[in-house]
């Protein structure tokens, strides 16, 4: 089964329509959810960081703008792909990686996680996100004006308006 998978994510990168500059980023993402299958956790202690330091960045306001650009980058696979390919994302590429794309490749990527999400998620993914205590969708924290609110798809706009 794991070659399928394996085998799988080669054509997948082959026969879509993959911008140049995120091939590396999409192999990535595919590599790393087929360790996470495989082992039933993350491979290495940068990993867990990168992990734990991305959830960090989405519950709290963020002022620097690679942070913000970061922040709304795993609150796009969040809203769209769910927990569990936040952590596959942040374990995969971390904040530089996704920091130095442009805008239309972020986007892009984020487009191709919705569209392969079947192809990467897994159960061990999922209890990673439950044990890295990634936040539910409708229960992201965030700060806004000093308070902590529940972040619904209005808040969440209204932060993206700040970050902007």
């Amino acid at each position: 089964m794991m070659a399928q998978s394996a085998e799988q994510a080669r054509l997948t990168l082959q026969n879509l329509h993959i911008p140049l500059g995120i091939r590396q980023h999409c192999a990535k993402l595919h590599q790393t959810a087929q360790d996470v299958r495989t082992l039933g956790r993350l491979d290495g202690s940068q990993s867990k960081t990168l992990v734990s330091s991305a959830v960090r960045i989405m519950m709290t306001k963020q002022t620097v703008r690679p942070f913000q650009c970061y922040q709304e980058f795993l609150f796009d696979i969040h809203r769209i792909a769910g927990c569990s390919m936040v952590v596959l994302s942040s374990a995969s590429l971390g904040k530089e990686s996704i920091v130095r794309l442009k805008a239309g490749l972020r986007r892009s990527l984020v487009q191709y996680i919705e569209l392969n999400q079947s192809l990467l998620e897994s159960v061990p993914l999922s209890t990673l996100a439950n044990d890295f205590k990634v936040p539910n969708k409708g229960t992201l924290s965030g700060e806004g004006k000093g308070q902590k609110a529940k972040c619904d798809f209005n808040n969440y706009l209204l932060l993206l308006i700040e970050v902007c």
